[in-house]
């Protein structure tokens, strides 16, 4: 039977503050924003088919603690410690 050798993680490097998977999740997040950003703005299709970022923060100002706790019933103390 074949045997996969030992796989040993590679040392983390001195002084780096988030590690590169992290790095190229955020670029990737920031990417497909900007290109949500720039598709809405360009006017190929209708506003309402791909809203602006801010559009959507306006038409959603539910997405607060307050809305969150009046929701599920709980306190703001048992809201934070999830």
């Amino acid at each position: 039977m074949a045997e996969a050798g030992r796989l040993n993680l590679p040392a983390r490097r001195a002084g780096a503050l988030i590690s590169p998977v992290t790095t190229l999740r955020l670029v990737i997040i920031l990417a497909v924003l900007a290109a949500w950003e720039a598709l809405a703005a360009s006017g190929l299709l209708y506003r309402e088919v791909v809203p602006s970022l801010g559009a959507i923060a306006a038409a959603h100002p539910e997405f607060t603690v307050a809305s969150a706790e009046h929701e599920l019933g709980i306190g703001t103390d048992r809201l934070r410690s999830l």
